[in-house]
């Protein structure tokens, strides 16, 4: 019995080992604010929704860093939306080579499917396609 616990704990000591490397693999591969993003992105436990919000100014991104091939920037904003309901959310939503809102109509909103924080992809939308609970809360 006493040998089954050794290797339990060498077997648990090695995982914890690895899971740490792994911390510190990602922390130095990833920009900060893609931390979070990927753990929401990829949690099981994150239910899809689709948020409103209005669409944030072009240069309010928190976060930005040269593409992988370093020919465009990626940006991080954290937009405040609403669902359908009214239910408030922070939606971290990044853009890839282009800010958020240099391609968009004067006075949009967008639409963002989110699991979590993390978007998984937006589109604009005029403000009459935007449920009115969403609008009242914001």
């Amino acid at each position: 019995m006493n040998g089954k616990l050794k290797v339990v704990g060498a077997v648990f000591a090695v995982a914890a080992a690895i899971a740490v490397c792994g911390a510190v693999l990602v922390s130095l591969m990833f920009p900060a604010g893609m931390i979070p993003y990927l753990a929401d992105k990829y949690n099981p436990l994150s239910q899809e929704r689709t948020v409103y919000a209005r669409l944030p100014d072009a240069e309010g991104y928190v976060e930005s860093w040269d593409d992988a091939s370093g020919l465009y920037r990626d940006y991080l904003y954290l937009v405040d939306a609403s669902d359908s309901q009214g239910a408030r959310a922070q939606v971290r939503v990044i853009t890839f080579g282009s800010r958020l809102g240099d391609d968009g109509p004067d006075g949009a909103w967008i639409e963002v499917r989110a699991r979590g924080s993390a978007s998984l992809g937006y589109g604009y939308v005029s403000e009459a396609e935007v449920p009115e609970a969403a609008r009242r809360v914001l």
